[in-house]
């Protein structure tokens, strides 16, 4: 019924697939296999499935943010989201984020029916833009810098510093970001 949908709302055609987490990737996926749903569970890097993916549906993975960050759509999908909030919880509940969600395939299917691509881009920029996050292209030079800083005896916190300002809720921002 997702695809379907998916079509009936993009008007193209859609494959979709199933990669399950690492820690459930030796249990059997129920019948929803066929030729237009394929099983990617065995592909080691999940950021290869989400480079070659246009819309990712997820539960509480933060690969969301990732995907996300790439321009793709993203929908939650959460039977258990009142349940896993009380045992677990959650940084940012759905609610607080710019994606669609349901708690059942039906109202899943609803919000994505009546999602707006256009006022889905607007909502995902304001969010990245509310949490400064921003792909600057130099993440791994900059955990390095920090933490060629830390092995040489700087305290963690001054050697975030230099390259970070403090957001005053734990976070720090990225300077010149």
């Amino acid at each position: 019924a997702f695809l379907c949908a998916l079509e009936k709302k993009t008007g193209d055609k859609w494959t979709g697939a199933v990669r399950l987490h690492p820690n459930l990737q030796n249990c059997k996926i129920p019948a929803l296999l066929n030729d237009r749903i394929l099983d990617l569970t065995h592909i080691p890097d999940p950021n290869q499935v989400l480079l070659a993916s246009d819309a990712m549906v997820s539960d509480y993975s933060s690969m969301v943010f990732d995907f996300a960050g790439m321009g793709g759509l993203v929908l939650l999908y959460a039977p258990d989201y009142d349940e896993y909030m009380q045992r677990r919880g959650l940084w940012l509940t759905y609610d607080q984020t710019p994606f669609p969600s349901g708690r059942t395939n039906e109202e899943l299917l609803e919000k994505l029916n009546d999602l707006q691509i256009s006022s889905y881009q607007k909502e995902l920029k304001k969010f990245f833009d509310d949490f400064h996050m921003a792909e600057t292209g130099r993440s791994s030079e900059t955990a390095a810098e920090v933490l060629r800083s830390v092995l040489r005896g700087k305290p963690l916190e001054m050697a975030l510093q230099e390259v970070c300002v403090p957001a005053g809720d734990g976070r720090y921002l990225l300077k010149n970001s």
